[in-house]
């Protein structure tokens, strides 16, 4: 519902006709294409000699030949600000309704040092907005519109960014008029000061605990390099952002034309 023209609205597996087309010469192209070292990142995290695993890896690498790599050009297509459909409905095979509200950037998200900023100012404002911590998820939980599943998310890209908040709930009507009144009072007045402090620092706890991880290390150093940024910033980034950055990034992510709602039914 979010997009019209930019493949991300696209079924990660692809559709049957697409998937039918799959042949091993298809395999192999792709695979010469994008399956080169020049393509490719090596991050270790754990307890490792950095200059005995570095030696391993460069005598490895010298003892095989490269193709030349191939030039890789990407285009995407043109995508309009808004989105491409304000509401969709389903129904399958579910015993609980379900609603996702999405946000669409208007613009693509920014590379390098920017993007770490946009996604720690964007997760600070919708764990104000619904984190456990608010005042609108505990209403729902109280009023019995949502389980403990309810959640957001957001994700940032060179091409595409959005968020996506909801879960499921007996009544999605009543869900998205809370939930968007409540959208509606932060455009109004502001996002208050402590509870974005509140979630502020709570971001950083979550960033601080999250480094006891190397699995999580690995991961997101090797998500970030990709898009220009360095995981190992997030803190400072934290520590940085302010709450009239956020009021700025909330008015232009939480407009009314970049908003989309998709409610699952259950079949029944």
């Amino acid at each position: 519902a979010l997009y019209a023209e930019h493949p991300v609205r696209i079924d990660i597996a692809g559709s049957v006709e697409s998937i039918q087309r799959i042949d091993k010469a298809v395999l192999y192209r792709c695979y010469e294409t994008f399956y080169h070292p020049s393509n490719m990142v090596l991050f270790a995290a754990g307890g490792l000699d950095v200059q005995s695993m570095m030696a391993w890896v460069r005598a490895n690498q010298a003892r095989k030949s490269f193709p030349p790599a191939p030039q890789v050009e990407r285009k995407f297509p043109v995508e309009a600000p808004t989105v491409q459909q304000a509401r969709t409905e389903v129904a399958l095979s579910v015993s609980v309704p379900r609603v996702l509200v999405g946000w669409k950037d208007p613009t693509p998200c920014p590379a390098g040092h920017e993007v770490l900023v946009q996604e720690m100012l964007t997760g600070t404002l919708l764990d104000v907005l619904c984190g456990r911590g608010s005042e609108l998820y505990d209403e729902l939980l109280t009023a019995g519109l949502a389980d403990q599943q309810f959640s957001w998310e957001y994700e940032c890209t060179p091409q595409y960014g959005f968020s996506v908040v909801g879960g499921n709930t007996p009544d999605p009507e009543a869900l998205l008029q809370r939930l968007q009144a409540r959208v509606d009072q932060l455009l109004a007045d502001g996002v208050p000061a402590e509870a974005f402090e509140r979630c502020r620092r709570k971001a950083m706890g979550r960033f601080l605990a999250a480094l006891d991880s190397p699995a999580y290390i690995a991961r997101h150093f090797a998500s970030y390099v990709f898009r220009g940024a360095d995981v190992f910033e997030t803190l400072s980034v934290l520590q940085a952002i302010t709450l009239e950055q956020a009021n700025a990034r909330l008015r232009e992510h939480f407009a009314p034309a970049q908003r989309a709602v998709s409610v699952v039914w259950p079949k029944s």
